[in-house]
């Protein structure tokens, strides 16, 4: 009865965690977009993964990966986070 318990308890402390991540402003443009449910799968399946063993994230990932490349000018901005500052790409 303890285990089940404990489990219980893990699940909603991972709830919990999920759901403050998901309200932070900040994935906001992420939840809304054209990919919004991909991401949210995606973001919560790592969350939980954090917690929970035998956590397999790579469908959501997967589905969130070609929502992305079929809505590429939805992370422009995203992607230009990340492009180097002398204007080289990593095929450069």
């Amino acid at each position: 009865m303890e285990a089940a318990s404990r489990d219980e308890e893990v699940e909603n402390e991972v709830k919990r965690k999920i759901d403050e991540a998901l309200a932070c402003t900040c994935v906001d443009d992420l939840k809304e977009g054209p990919c919004g449910d991909s991401f949210v799968e995606a973001f919560s399946c790592f969350i939980r993964s954090q917690r929970l063993e035998d956590t397999d994230c790579s469908e959501g990932f997967g589905k969130l990966k070609e929502c992305m490349i079929r809505n590429p000018e939805q992370f422009e901005d995203f992607a230009e986070a990340f492009k180097p500052k002398d204007g080289k790409g990593p095929e450069d």
